[in-house]
């Protein structure tokens, strides 16, 4: 088996695409539900527009993990890739944001960050941190699937995983009560589900590097040396060929 490449730049371009996408529909929705922009994150959408948003929310992540698929062979190589386009793209998105309405102002500014099940509310840097976390360990996790051919996980990985990323959902979840801005942000939650998101996922690459060895690079053979023709060889004519003429030593000076 040989290394298999590693899908970085288009995975890195669809998530900076997808993410200007996400910033344009916030723009225009600010626009419509805030135009004076004193209200945001604090804005209630109009009943007729919060079934569509919350279908367009769902819908983002759906295309998202349909681009790991393709991208991936396995489950694993799959769950890497969507860990590592969907960090891309939320960071992308706030850049764009930026770039766009000058907004973010800061990192500790509020942003309506979901609303399924109900308005996730957080400060930009809770987001931030968990986008560049998830990039990382999707990186390094498809480059390990490249070198060695594998991500080995187990089952203390996944339910770490799973503990990491639900005790951060908590943490944004249980700073909006009823969907009102809360008073403050639940980072001892957002913490603790970062770090025991981080510790299985270096657990898994440690496991991984000690168990499988390095596929080899693909080995290209050399090419045979030239050999020069048969003394006296020429051409059907009596002239001598170009391989004649290639390969006839010049007369030594003293011929001359």
């Amino acid at each position: 088996m040989t290394r298999a490449p590693i899908p970085y730049l288009p995975l890195a371009g669809f998530a900076a695409a997808f993410g200007l996408v996400e910033a344009a529909v916030v723009v225009d929705l600010r626009r419509l539900v805030d135009p004076a922009g004193t209200l945001f994150p604090r804005v209630e959408l109009p009943p007729e527009l919060l079934p569509m948003e919350m279908l367009r929310e769902a819908s983002t992540l759906i295309v998202l993990w349909i681009v790991a698929h393709l991208a991936g062979r396995d489950r694993t190589s799959r769950f890497a890739a969507f860990l590592f386009v969907f960090g891309l793209w939320d960071l992308a998105y706030y850049a764009a944001l930026r770039a766009a309405i000058d907004w973010p102002r800061s990192l500790a500014a509020w942003d309506l960050l979901f609303l399924l099940p109900r308005p996730w509310y957080g400060p930009v840097y809770a987001p931030v941190a968990v986008a560049l976390v998830m990039a990382a360990c999707g990186a390094v996790a498809l480059h390990q699937i490249a070198e060695r051919g594998a991500f080995p996980v187990r089952a203390r990985h996944v339910v770490g995983a799973a503990a990491g990323g639900g005790i951060v959902a908590a943490s944004f979840l249980a700073s909006s009560p009823a969907g009102l801005l809360p008073e403050r942000y639940r980072v001892e939650l957002g913490a603790i589900g970062l770090a025991i998101g981080i510790v299985s996922f270096v657990d898994a690459f440690r496991s991984g590097a000690r168990g499988i060895p390095r596929l080899p690079l693909p080995s290209v053979s050399p090419r045979p040396p030239r050999e020069p023709p048969p003394e006296g060889a020429s051409s059907s004519a009596g002239e001598p060929t170009s391989t004649d003429r290639a390969w006839r030593a010049p007369p030594s000076r003293g011929a001359r």
